[in-house]
């Protein structure tokens, strides 16, 4: 057991991966979050490849031919066994065919979900030993350390924030890189003055007049540094955040190293003597200003923001009854985003048609039929395209689409809720096709793109942003701020006084004509 999650997840490429999770009956929404934690938990676990089978079934575990993880109550499964009260269990048992199946039960559903957070923590499952574990004390949680991204009125933050504990060398001869994709904080506006400083040392032996360091932003060089002496043992490099980034919800940072000795041989990599350093003390300074981020699909899964406590907390809104392909898409999705987020996940689940703003927590997540007008009556005020009672659909104004031809597209869609956390909303034509998204997801990142996207059963996209035809709505005024805010303050001093002058004379010109 203590090489849990093996074998139920391959350790070298998931397209080996053929495992079924089986949960009883009508399960509740503490099963259902803690099913998807342990989703999240895979995720993270860095493997490549699609899934051959990853899926969610009720009832009896045998069903296919696969790993399976049960989720069930202590007493249905062991009823002759003198266990602890409300103790949870984790029993692994061999299957024919060269399978395994992983138990995980409790008397109650809080108890079931305290044995899949025992799993979910890789330091204490390598103490499981033997066949089954009963964890009878409560588990001491480890506390996340405190982490709030964005701090002050500048807005600061350090690679360890970021989740770097440790200094990032590199090392060897000639061009040598690391690269940190540096999440913008979601729902902060930034402006000009915002900046990456650099922190960095590097090897004395170095060529100083042929090394330097290059630090680029989403791939645009920035700044420039020769590597010499005097910054051998602290050096600093200041690195503005152009003004083309500052909306990205992103910036991929690449430190280009070149290290020069001089004569080499090519054939050998000078580790030892050719290395530098990006210190942890790396600083990201955010200064407040108008821009901000605009979400779309094109970040998912990677725009979530920490809570205090470090994890990110995500809130699942489930139909009444979801249906196993139903829950089988949401566990993908849960995988998938443990896939591209590694920090830890929390998982809360509501189910749709009651939501309630004031108590999901963190990003909202809905997923469910496109023409279920029960499933989003509740959401409609977030949401720019919406199902109606009359069987037609709500459209917003800057989505160019027939209303008619709705029914056949999958609808995803992103919406802002009332104190700006951010809804992503799956609608759907039958579940069948958002697992296929997902099963494309999973190999090559998400194919959305805009704030509001539309699928075909042939997999065709059509995407809208709102931000766009607002910017092309805006024309000359639009164009007016971005000149204003281009030249800066005693430029639009200048910029006022220039058209006064023009308009004077403009105006005794005509007074001219009329009277010579």
């Amino acid at each position: 057991m203590s090489n849990y999650p093996s074998p139920f997840l391959d350790n070298y490429l998931a397209s080996k991966i053929n495992t079924v999770v089986y949960l009883p009956e009508s399960p509740d929404h503490v099963t259902l979050a803690a099913l998807l934690d342990m989703a999240s938990n895979w995720g993270m676990r860095e493997l490549s490849g699609v899934p051959q089978r990853m899926e969610v079934r009720f009832g009896e575990p045998g069903q296919v031919p696969a790993n399976e993880v049960v989720l069930g109550q202590t007493s249905n499964w062991f009823p002759n066994q003198n266990l602890p009260n409300d103790a949870p269990v984790i029993t692994l048992r061999e299957l024919p065919g060269g399978y395994s199946r992983l138990l995980i039960t409790g008397e109650t559903t809080n108890s079931l979900a305290k044995a899949i957070d025992a799993l979910n923590r890789p330091q204490l499952t390598k103490t499981f030993f033997g066949q089954q574990m009963v964890l009878s004390a409560p588990l001491n949680s480890k506390a996340a350390k405190a982490t709030n991204i964005v701090t002050g009125k500048s807005g600061r933050y350090t690679l360890v924030d970021l989740g770097y504990a440790e200094d990032i060398a590199v090392s060897g001869a000639f061009h040598q890189e690391a690269v940190l994709n540096i999440p913008r904080p979601s729902n902060y506006k930034i402006g000009d003055g915002s900046y990456i400083e650099t922190h960095f040392r590097h090897s004395r032996i170095l060529d100083p007049k042929k090394s330097a360091l290059t630090v680029y932003i989403n791939d645009i060089p920035i700044r420039a540094t020769a590597l010499i002496a005097e910054n051998a043992e602290q050096g600093i490099l200041k690195v503005p955040i152009p003004g083309s980034e500052q909306n990205k919800p992103m910036w991929r940072v690449r430190f280009g190293f070149y290290h020069d000795l001089g004569i080499v041989d090519c054939s050998k990599r000078y580790d030892e003597v050719a290395w530098s350093v990006i210190e942890k003390e790396t600083t990201v300074f955010l200064k407040p200003g108008k821009v901000e981020q605009f979400p779309e699909w094109g970040d998912f899964p990677n725009s979530f923001s920490d809570s205090s406590n470090g994890n990110i907390n995500l809130t699942m809104l489930l139909p009444e009854q979801p249906s196993q392909e139903e829950l089988s898409a949401a566990f993908k999705l849960a995988y998938f985003i443990g896939q591209n987020n590694k920090r830890k996940i929390k998982w809360h689940v509501q189910t749709a048609s009651n939501f309630d703003e004031r108590t999901a927590v963190g990003t909202v997540i809905a997923i469910g039929r496109n023409d279920d007008t029960n499933q989003w009556t509740a959401l409609q005020k977030y949401l720019s395209v919406f199902p109606e009672s009359n069987s037609g659909f709500h459209i917003a104004s800057w989505v160019e689409v027939m209303p008619e031809s709705l029914r056949d597209f999958d609808i995803y869609q992103i919406g802002k809720i009332d104190n700006d956390r951010l809804l992503y909303a799956f609608m759907y034509t039958n579940p069948a096709r958002i697992n296929e998204l997902l099963n494309l997801a999973l190999l090559s990142g998400s194919p959305l793109t805009g704030q509001v996207a539309l699928v075909d059963a042939q997999g065709n996209h059509a995407s809208f942003s709102q931000q766009l035809i607002e910017a092309e709505n805006n024309g000359f005024v639009a164009w007016l701020n971005t000149i204003v805010e281009g030249i800066g303050a005693v430029g639009a001093i200048y910029l006022t006084v220039t058209i006064a002058i023009i308009a004077a004379t403009l105006v005794l010109m005509f007074f001219m004509r009329k009277h010579p």
